[in-house]
């Protein structure tokens, strides 16, 4: 998603770095103002305690802690796992005062190649890990539901990927730098495919939309904006070609389906009306749920869903400074 695709990149951007800590400067002999295993060569269970208030329980060994045990410091972040002579390493979790949680492997005091990292907000993801960011293969879950499952590179979904959408839609393709690039497919809920090429996040060339009656869509893109000829399929072989404007009813005088018709075309403006919100490219996804609710049916509440995804989409375009689209005249 740049999830959402950029949803999902933005918002998860969340550097790791503040985990660095290093108990090394800290653990100066200096600096001990008490030490229950006194001068203890050997190994010994006991406490610590420095003058910045970092207190230390637990193995002792030679005057820095060493095995298991559990370091607390003034601000209220706590470490509890493995030290090898005063340093986080083997495993562990760190819980930083602002509630964000690392449970996984440590490397001299920096988080490891494996672990989990748990977010105030409830977002969690699980993977592999570089000098403390993402990257790798691992999975990030929002608490609303949506999840990219698949490659990292310095924090961000870089590589072969899987995003998962709220509406139970899906993208499976690449990404670079947290956002689509090249080949893909989107797969909604009810079946319906979108196969493409997207550049910079947004849709450019050839796409195919596959309809779940075995029609299909072919449509041209630039830089996220429709080129002026489509090409619609029947599932039969048959073919007719115009811009998307008048395709619609021209194909329903062919196919003398209107109802499936407008279907068609009403659920493949709203797929790619989300398609285009999940990728930040409101005044595009707008018009396309515009177009959309001008085929739904009110009957069946159609209308009522794209109305307050409409509405979804201007606050986005208001909080970002997008000037709002005018409401085209309905039919």
């Amino acid at each position: 998603m740049k999830i959402i695709i950029k949803n999902l990149v933005g918002a998860v951007t969340l550097s790791l770095l503040f985990f660095s800590t290093s108990l090394t400067a800290q653990v100066n002999p200096g600096e001990v103002i008490s030490n229950t295993c006194g001068k203890k060569k050997s190994t010994c269970e006991g406490e610590m305690k420095w003058k910045d208030g970092m207190v230390y329980s637990g193995t002792i060994s030679k005057g820095l802690p060493n095995g298991k045990g559990m370091m607390k410091w003034s601000d209220g972040s706590e470490y509890k796992g493995d030290f090898i002579q005063g340093l986080r390493h083997g495993f562990g979790t760190f819980t930083h005062s602002n509630g964000t949680r690392f449970e996984g492997d440590w490397d001299k005091d920096q988080i490891g190649t494996q672990g989990s990292m748990f977010y105030p907000n409830g977002d969690e993801f699980v993977g592999e890990f570089q000098k403390g960011k993402r990257h790798g293969l691992g999975i990030f879950m929002t608490i609303s539901g949506e999840n990219y499952n698949g490659m990292w590179k310095n924090g961000v979904e870089d590589g072969e990927g899987t995003y998962t959408y709220t509406d139970g839609s899906y993208y499976i393709g690449n990404s670079v730098g947290g956002v689509k690039e090249g080949e893909g497919m989107v797969v909604w809920a009810q079946g319906d495919t979108l196969k493409a090429t997207w550049k910079n996040g947004s849709l450019n060339g050839v796409s195919t939309y596959n309809f779940t009656n075995g029609d299909k869509l072919l449509a041209k893109w630039k830089n996220g904006k429709l080129s002026v000829k489509s090409t619609y399929t029947f599932s039969n072989g048959e073919q007719i070609r115009g811009s998307l404007n008048n395709l619609r009813s021209r194909v329903a005088v062919i196919g003398n389906e209107m109802a499936n018709i407008e279907s068609n075309f009403q659920t493949c403006y709203m797929g790619i009306a989300m398609e285009m919100k999940n990728n930040q490219e409101y005044s595009l996804s707008k018009e396309f749920m515009i177009a959309a609710l001008d085929l739904a049916d009110p009957i069946d509440g159609d209308q009522g869903m794209i109305a307050q995804e409409i509405q979804l989409v201007d606050q986005a375009m208001k909080e970002r400074g997008y000037a709002k689209l005018p409401e085209t005249k309905r039919q």
